[in-house]
């Protein structure tokens, strides 16, 4: 369908040159889909571990056809918990410590992104997703995790943008809240304590502007396209906003997927994918 001008360029009325209305809607954005940038299938990983979280590590995961290798910060944040690779299941997560702490995992995407500047980052929106199976709080109250993006190991400081979701066994409800570093923004708490199998996506435009939400009792599967219906598809997770005349974002380089376990909560990551909304070919 032809597209009709915002304003008449000779006399600055809106709705077009023969129109003088209102802008009419934008047409849908056909001609962009999600593609897979890169598809870290943990299922297919080769078999490492298990491995007890201390003061950070460094472990490489390969998969059995060589097709990828992810470099993962493992750390204990007074929660000695433990990560297993095992082939045909998953990276296996689990914390230990039934009254605080965290166990996480900090997944280095951009050593996996040889494309990755500004202009790869800024020219189409991009998601990275986690898929997680078995997921069990073992019965602990405030057991649960924080997830989402930062440009270091950290799951609380740095540049990190996250979902922080805590089960509360008492009231069969998940408390949930949208994470900047070491502070949260509560939202409404999911009515239910949390399925086995969870789904998050956290979607970057513009850089480092996020959306984010997780879909219960879903695996793998495209992320929504409407990155600003927060109504139900996301979570409005804000940005650090970019600085004048420059050419890198907080994402451009050492960008990284944490993964946090809190408390006793073990799961099963099976897979991380990196997606970008972009010209279907």
């Amino acid at each position: 369908m032809p597209v009709v001008p915002c304003f008449d360029p000779n006399t600055g009325a809106s709705g077009g040159p023969t129109s003088g209305g209102p802008c009419p809607p934008c047409p849908p954005d056909t001609g962009r889909s999600w593609q897979v940038y890169k598809d870290f299938d943990f299922t297919a990983g080769v078999s490492q571990g298990p491995y007890t979280a201390a003061g950070g590590t460094n472990y490489v995961l390969a998969d059995t056809g060589g097709g990828w290798s992810l470099t993962v910060n493992l750390k204990s944040g007074g929660n000695a918990g433990t990560m297993e690779l095992i082939n045909g299941t998953g990276l296996k997560l689990e914390g230990v410590n039934a009254t605080s702490g965290v166990v996480s995992a900090a997944f280095l995407l951009s050593e996996e992104i040889p494309d990755l500047g500004y202009e790869w980052l800024c020219e189409n929106p991009m998601c990275v997703q986690i898929v997680i199976d078995d997921y069990d709080i073992q019965g602990d109250d405030l057991s649960g995790f924080i997830v989402g993006l930062n440009n270091t190991t950290s799951y609380s400081s740095g540049k990190l943008r996250a979902l922080f979701f805590q089960a509360r066994t008492g009231s069969s409800t998940e408390e949930r809240s949208i994470r900047t570093n070491g502070s949260n923004t509560g939202i409404a708490d999911l009515p239910s304590l949390p399925p086995a199998t969870r789904r998050m996506d956290f979607v970057l435009t513009d850089g480092d502007r996020m959306s984010a939400n997780v879909y219960d009792n879903v695996g793998e599967a495209n992320p929504a396209t409407d990155f600003f219906d927060l109504s139900g598809n996301y979570l409005q997770c804000g940005s650090w906003g970019l600085s004048r005349n420059t050419t890198t974002t907080v994402y451009t380089s050492n960008m990284r997927l944490v993964f946090a376990a809190a408390q006793k909560l073990k799961c099963t990551i099976k897979a991380i994918r990196i997606l970008q909304f972009k010209a279907t070919p």
